[in-house]
C-alpha cells in the first residue's frame, strides 16, 4: 500500500476554499434576506394604498347616481358623503380619516355622526377631496409610510359634487 502524504499547503488550501464558499455563501443569504425585507415592506406599502384608492374608487363608482356624492364634515374632519335610497329611508356613508384610519360609518341621513363610529378600513395619515367640477372629484391620499397617491374620479351621470347642506 501506497501512504500519501497531504502536505500543509494542500491542508491549508482546502481550508481556505471552504472558508471562501461559506463566507460566500453568507453573503448571498444576507443579501436576499435584505431584497425579500425590501421587497415584503413595499408590497405592504403598497397594499394600504391601493386598498385605500381602490375602495373609495368602488364605492363611487357603485353609487354613481345624480346628487348621491357630496363632501362634508364629521366633528370639523373632512368626510366624503354618499347618500343611498333605500326603501323609502335615505341612508348617508361616511368615508373620512380618523386616528391613522380610513374609517367608513352608515347612518341613516337624519343622525349625526361621530368620528368615533366609523368602522376602520385600512391605515392612512390623511385624505384631501376636492370637487374639479360637477363631475369630477380629486382626492390625495397619503399613507402610514407617507407615500402619496391621488386620484381623479369622474362620474358619467350628471351627478354635481357639492357641500353637504345640513
Amino acid at each position: 500500500m501506497k501512504k500519501t502524504s497531504h502536505s500543509v499547503l494542500d491542508i491549508f488550501f482546502t481550508l481556505a476554499l471552504f472558508c471562501v464558499f461559506s463566507a460566500s455563501a453568507l453573503v448571498v443569504v444576507i443579501i436576499g434576506a435584505d431584497v425579500y425585507r425590501k421587497t415584503t415592506k413595499s408590497m405592504e406599502e403598497n397594499f394600504n394604498i391601493l386598498t385605500a384608492t381602490s375602495y373609495i374608487t368602488q364605492k363611487l363608482h357603485q353609487n354613481d347616481v345624480e346628487n348621491a356624492v357630496s363632501i362634508g364634515e364629521i366633528e370639523d374632519i373632512p368626510a366624503l358623503i354618499i347618500t343611498q335610497n333605500n326603501d323609502g329611508t335615505s341612508f348617508c356613508t361616511y368615508i373620512y380619516e380618523y386616528n391613522g384610519n380610513l374609517q367608513e360609518q352608515l347612518v341613516i341621513d337624519s343622525t349625526v355622526p361621530s368620528l368615533s363610529g366609523g368602522q376602520p378600513i385600512v391605515a392612512i395619515n390623511s385624505i384631501d377631496i376636492v370637487p374639479i367640477n360637477d363631475k369630477a372629484l380629486q382626492m390625495e391620499i397619503v399613507d402610514a409610510q407617507n407615500s402619496k397617491r391621488t386620484m381623479l374620479i369622474s362620474f358619467h351621470c350628471s351627478q354635481k359634487v357639492g357641500e353637504k347642506n345640513d
